[in-house]
């Protein structure tokens, strides 16, 4: 199918609904949905922004600034204390199941309280092929998918919102702050701010993704970006890094040689992503 075939069967999907509320992340995802509801298809539609703890601090001012270039600053933010759930700080594998049940649940409260047939979010058709427990939760809630209910993919929508020059059309994968720790260890918020310390500083020296992945029996950050980038990596940045993290106890910080790879933590035996981030 072509996109712009696609794009139909989005907008007749979206006609059910009289005044939908869309989730949005900050995300590539999200914010195409929010575009083409509001932007192109000028149709009203109440755009929700849960704020928490496992959301990096640069995707928080990223939002705030595609809300403003598109005049989305309407947008209601809706607090939710994740760590507040056992589950979640336990850090098992269904931890993005629980997270996100209770986090959607919290927006489609919101979103019904306002008077809205529906809560959208931006689930993409191959992320339902991936290892995405989260979707389960969005299942049992009755959230709708437009693009993974009309075939739509990820690297659809980054066709379509290039074809549209969006400014997120370009943006890197991004994934929550919990990611960046092994399953099963406990996640404490003092751990969480200095990863995201590390990676905003990384984001100094590059737009794509990074991600600083903590060993903590071994006392060790693995940072992973593309390998192009190693040899941007200035001693004052290196100095930078070190001090950020051995003031938080660590003793090392490694450059991961395979460069960045989604889901790294939940590869297979033979070293293939599954698809977390």
């Amino acid at each position: 199918m072509t996109i712009s075939f696609k794009e139909k069967l989005l907008a007749d999907y979206l006609d059910r609904f009289s005044l939908p509320a869309i989730a949005f992340s900050g995300g590539l995802d999200s914010g195409f949905l929010v575009w083409f509801v509001r932007n192109r298809l000028k149709r009203q539609a109440i755009v929700l922004c849960a704020q928490h703890e496992l959301i990096p601090a640069r995707e928080e001012k990223y939002r705030a600034k595609v809300m403003e270039i598109y005049g989305w600053t309407d947008a209601e933010y809706v607090r939710v204390d994740v760590l507040s759930l056992p589950q979640v700080v336990a850090n098992n594998r269904d931890r993005c199941y629980a997270c996100k049940k209770h986090l959607m649940g919290m927006l489609l409260d919101v979103a019904l309280a306002k008077g809205c047939d529906g809560l959208l979010d931006g689930t993409t058709a191959d992320e339902q092929l991936m290892y995405r427990p989260g979707v389960r939760a969005l299942r049992e809630l009755g959230i709708h998918s437009p693009f993974a209910e009309t075939g739509w993919t990820k690297e659809d929508i980054r066709e379509s919102a290039r074809s549209y020059e969006l400014v997120f059309a370009s943006k890197p994968p991004e994934s929550c702050l919990a990611t960046r720790f092994p399953y099963y260890w406990r996640l404490e918020l003092s751990a969480l701010k200095v990863v995201d310390a590390i990676e905003e500083k990384l984001q100094t020296v590059t737009e794509g993704a990074v991600r600083a992945r903590v060993h903590p029996e071994a006392k060790l950050i693995r940072i992973e970006v593309s390998l192009l980038l190693h040899e941007k990596f200035s001693d004052d940045i290196r100095r930078e890094i070190l001090e950020i993290a051995r003031k938080a106890g660590f003793k090392w910080v490694t450059l991961d040689v395979s460069g960045f790879r989604s889901g790294s933590w939940d590869s297979d035996q033979n070293g293939a992503s599954v698809g977390k981030d």
